[in-house]
């Protein structure tokens, strides 16, 4: 099992105020920022710059009119008030960061996969759903990212991840 990479994955709570305008913006600046990256000439650079702080605005407007109107509903309710603020000014603190290498999950998973009988491991995964006689090497390989099995799982733990694969082609 060579080459696992241990690869994090952002989790976000999904942002109501984010509308369908607000994402073509946002792939508007990041394909400004890509263009930028390859060229890195100047007027690429101003480019980006302006899509950058015309969409920053835009998400300072959208963020601002959508709490506004929030608390307009909830001016009654003082209960609903508290949470909204206590949201606001106390995000969920993100999950702590694992400690574990990807050589852990390499053990682990090559280790469980050895309990089972008809697993060898001189036999790389998963080149044996593909016939022998095929040409492509790229259908012989795949990436095999852990994945935590469940939010709220233990996640310096090794045995509650699943190994996910990831193959180069479809």
């Amino acid at each position: 099992m060579g080459g696992v990479k241990l690869l994090s994955t952002r989790s976000s709570p999904p942002a109501p105020w984010l509308s369908d305008v607000l994402r073509n913006n946002r792939r508007e600046l990041r394909r400004a920022e890509r263009k930028w990256r390859r060229s890195q000439l100047d007027s690429d650079l101003h480019t980006y710059q302006a899509v950058l702080s015309r969409f920053s605005a835009e998400v300072t407007t959208a963020k601002s009119s959508f709490y506004k109107r929030k608390l307009e509903e909830s001016a009654s309710d003082p209960r609903k008030l508290f949470s909204i603020f206590s949201s606001l000014l106390n995000p969920p603190s993100p999950p702590p960061p694992s400690s574990l290498t990807p050589e852990d999950f390499v053990t682990f998973f090559e280790e469980k996969m050895t309990s089972y009988s008809y697993w060898n491991p001189a036999t790389p995964r998963p080149a044996h759903w593909i016939p022998s006689h095929c040409p492509a090497k790229a259908f012989k390989t795949a990436r095999v990212v852990p994945i935590l099995k469940k939010p709220l799982l233990d996640s310096s733990d090794v045995s509650c991840y699943r190994p996910d694969l990831f193959l180069g082609v479809l």
